[in-house]
């Protein structure tokens, strides 16, 4: 992508967000116009920033994010061979996504919300999106 932006993960529970961008997206940004943020470059934020980003990589987190993100995924599709009302399973690491379908393959929002609501008595926090 040309433009990220990053928010909460990055500072671990501490206001801090980032944008990262290709060389061509910044240099349009190059002209001469100064930008004042009042809460930008915080030694402190940044401090923390850096910390999460050796973290994340010292203890390799995102490939375990995508190992364990891969058994969930493939664990969705089985349940979706055995239940009909699972539709279309998709994500990338534990960026996961499933549909709630009828038997027309249209989107069942209420179930949808009931389940979301249901997970969070067994300590699963998910939520829902779309229709």
């Amino acid at each position: 992508p040309d433009i990220v932006t990053i928010g909460k993960p990055l500072g671990n529970g501490h206001p801090l967000a980032a944008v990262a961008c290709t060389r061509q997206v910044a240099d349009k940004f190059a002209n001469g116009m100064e930008y004042f943020n009042t809460f930008g470059g915080n030694p402190v934020s940044c401090a923390i920033g850096t910390e999460v980003l050796r973290t994340v990589k010292r203890e390799k987190l995102q490939e375990n994010a995508l190992k364990v993100g891969e058994f969930l995924k493939g664990e969705l599709k089985l349940l979706a061979q055995e239940f009909p009302i699972i539709g279309d399973v998709r994500g990338q690491g534990l960026f996961l996504g499933f549909e709630l379908v009828d038997r027309r393959k249209e989107p069942l929002g209420d179930q949808a919300d009931y389940l979301a609501n249901r997970m969070k008595d067994h300590g699963i926090l998910m939520s829902t999106d779309g229709p």
